[in-house]
Formats: C-alpha cells, sequence, structure tokens
C-alpha cells in the first residue's frame, strides 16, 4: 500500500509517494552556475534543467522545488524554454518547446509550477533561467532539488505520476564557527580554540581572517596549535596578527608553505591577550552576531586583501571578559580525602575534583557560573547531580 497524501494532518497536508522515479541524470538534470549568495555576489546565478523527460506520454501538472531559501526568477527576455533548434531562444539539447512554457513562480518562490498540459515520452525537454542562492545551505530542508510529475495536492495515486531528486552543492559560506577561551579574565593570556567549516578550497596565498572584538592584543609570537584539519592539507599552519583600524586584532592562518587549504572543518589553537577592562556579552540588536561581542571569520582568495572572500563570512557571538577572580585552585587533598570522594587519575576514568574559588566582588544578584576543563575532559550529561557546595 503506497504513502497517501493526508489532507488531515496538523499543517493540512503531508508528503505522498509517487508511482515512478525520474531517474537523474537520464531524465532529469540541473546545473547551477554557481553557489555563492546573492549578499556576497550582488548576482544571480543561472540554472539550466535538462534533461526532463517522462516515461510515458502523460498529461499532467509538473512542479521543480528548489531547496529551501533559494529563490526562482523566472523573466521573459532571460529565461528559455524552446527546443534548441530555436537558436538562441532554445535550450541546448532540448528537442521540443517545454509544454507549459514558462512556469509560474509559488508563493514561497521556492517552487516553480506549470498546469497541466501534455507530455511526450519521447521528447527532451529543458528550462534555462535564474536563481537567488541564500546566505547559507539549509538546515531545515533537504539540500536538494526535486520535480514532480502528477497532482502533489491529490491523494489519489494514480494521479501522481513520477517524481525525481538531485542533490545540490553547498552554498558558498562558512558554517559550524565557534571561538572558545581557556580564560576571560581581563588582561590575561588566553588560548582560543577556533573552529570554522570552509565550503570552498583557499588557493596558496590565501588565508582564514579571524577578527576580535575590540580590545584584544597580539601575542609576542604567533604560532598555531592544530587539532584538526582536511586530510587533503600537505603543509602545517601558521599564523600572523595585525591590529585593525577599529581597534579589533586581525589573526591570518595559512600554511606555512605555499599550498591550497581544501575545504572542510579546520579547529586550531592560537593565543593572544585578552582586553585590559571588562566587556559585556550582553544582548544587541545592532550587531551582526546577536550580541555586544563579535568575532569574524572570512575566508580570504587573497591574504592581504579583505574584500577578496571565497565564502560568505560568518559572525559569532563573543565571550564577556570578566575582572580576575580573588583566588581559584583545585583544592589539595590528602590521600585518604581523595579516596573518599573516589578522585582517579587513571585516563578515561571517571573521577571527581574540588574547586575552591574567592569572588573579587558580589555577583548583585543570580548569575551564571562557568567552569571549563582543560581539552580533552568530558563533564558528565547530569552533571550537578553530584555537584556539592559549601563556602568557608
Amino acid at each position: 500500500e503506497p504513502l497517501r497524501l493526508s489532507l488531515a494532518g496538523p499543517a493540512g497536508t503531508a508528503w505522498g509517494l509517487y508511482a515512478r522515479p525520474i531517474l537523474a541524470p537520464e531524465r532529469f538534470g540541473i546545473q547551477v552556475s554557481s553557489y555563492r549568495p546573492f549578499s556576497l555576489s550582488a548576482a544571480l546565478a543561472t540554472v539550466t534543467i535538462f534533461p526532463i523527460r517522462t516515461s510515458t506520454d502523460v498529461t499532467s501538472r509538473l512542479r521543480i522545488l528548489a531547496p529551501s531559501g533559494y529563490e526562482w526568477e523566472v523573466a521573459v527576455g532571460t529565461a528559455k524554454y524552446a527546443r534548441e533548434a530555436a537558436g538562441a531562444l532554445g535550450v541546448p539539447g532540448a528537442s521540443a518547446d517545454l509544454p507549459g512554457g514558462l512556469p509560474t513562480v509559488a508563493s514561497s518562490k521556492s517552487a516553480l509550477e506549470w498546469a497541466s498540459t501534455n507530455y511526450v515520452a519521447t521528447e527532451a525537454y529543458g528550462l534555462f533561467c535564474q536563481i537567488k542562492v541564500p546566505d547559507s545551505t539549509p538546515t531545515d530542508s533537504v539540500n536538494a532539488f526535486f520535480v514532480e510529475l502528477g497532482d502533489w495536492t491529490s491523494g489519489d495515486f494514480a494521479t501522481r505520476h513520477e517524481a525525481g531528486v538531485v542533490s545540490a552543492s553547498d552554498v558558498q559560506a562558512l558554517f559550524d564557527a565557534s571561538v572558545t577561551p581557556s580564560t576571560a579574565a581581563v588582561g590575561a593570556s588566553v588560548a582560543l580554540t577556533i573552529q570554522v567549516h570552509t565550503a570552498t578550497d583557499i588557493p596558496a596565498g590565501g588565508a582564514l581572517l579571524v577578527t576580535s572584538p575590540v580590545g584584544f592584543q597580539p601575542p609576542v609570537a604567533c604560532s598555531v596549535e592544530t587539532i584538526q584539519v582536511p586530510s587533503g592539507l600537505v603543509a602545517d599552519l601558521s599564523c600572523v596578527t595585525a591590529s585593525a583600524g577599529s581597534g579589533a586584532l586581525e589573526i591570518r592562518t595559512s600554511p606555512a608553505t605555499a599550498a591550497v587549504m581544501p575545504k572542510g572543518l579546520y579547529r586550531f589553537r592560537v593565543s593572544v591577550q585578552n582586553p585590559a577592562s571588562a566587556a559585556s556579552s550582553s544582548a544587541s540588536g545592532s550587531t551582526a552576531c546577536g550580541v555586544e561581542q563579535c568575532w569574524t571569520l572570512s575566508s580570504l582568495q587573497s591574504s592581504g586583501d579583505p574584500a577578496s572572500s571565497l565564502d560568505l563570512h560568518t559572525s559569532i557571538p563573543g565571550f564577556a571578559v570578566h575582572a580576575q577572580m580573588r583566588h581559584a585552585a583545585l583544592a589539595p587533598l590528602t590521600d585518604a580525602q581523595r579516596f573518599a570522594i573516589r578522585q582517579s587519575t587513571q585516563p578515561g576514568k571517571a573521577s571527581c575534583i574540588v574547586l575552591a574559588m574567592e569572588l573579587t566582588s558580589s555577583s548583585g544578584g543570580v548569575a551564571e557560573m562557568v567552569v571549563r576543563a582543560p581539552p580533552g575532559f568530558v563533564f558528565g550529561t547530569d552533571c550537578l547531580a553530584g555537584v556539592h557546595t559549601a563556602s568557608a
């Protein structure tokens, strides 16, 4: 029994299956000229949809869906749907005009729809149009283009003839980025663990650019501790720092020798100095990251040209910088005390610690305290169950 289209669900509709697959690339194909976001390129990408072939002669509606966030642009004068023999107005390879002509762009702008018309199995149809690429690869839908031949609003399986899918490439935008400090104390030397996933290879001479909030100071000498890099990277990473005109710190990371930085996940650690005065990370509607302190990460084709972005940059929330605690340490324990709390120094074993701290001033109300362990240590999922507090 096929999965029926349900019209009684909470949202009014659910999905339904189609009778036959439209296999790619034999009977359905899509080529997108560029996956650079419109906000980065200021240009629409061109899309060639070819071929569109049916397995049988059929009278049907047609719909082509782009991934969530994409917006089709179909305009007379730029869009084409005619056979190749039509010359400049034709789609290369098409043996016949697309029966429905130019489609209607649905209200969501991610759907192209044609009214019911006749399709011939021996013909190869095509469409040339444009599309606006969003700022990021969609996470609220499958990153793919879908073609549906049939009545997608019907629960009648007999009217749902064929459907196919073609995967889309990732949008050329940085993602999965974070900056994690080893300490948030004012003026302290801090090891920053920086993570970012690039969507485009960075050529030799390019770099990853990390721009700090105002007030961070460079180290005496910049060095990179590599934690994770794509397997295709053939050289160690190095870094240089410079002060931006706004008072921010710029950290450029690139291979120590001329080499390509292949796209993928990068995680590395560099040391800088925290600002000399406290800084808040409260919510803000006037910044790109949503809080007062933002870190910006960019991938550059040319290390010295901040305008040579390869992927759309990303801004991530920064961390607050606080006054140094008066005292903080792991409390010294006797052998009997370590045995009593089941403290272990063996790798991979569960253990307990005793933290001692003294604040410089009262929080003045309810506040959040963060305890961050060195790399490699893992707190339990339900760590509060084993936390006990006391005051001296």
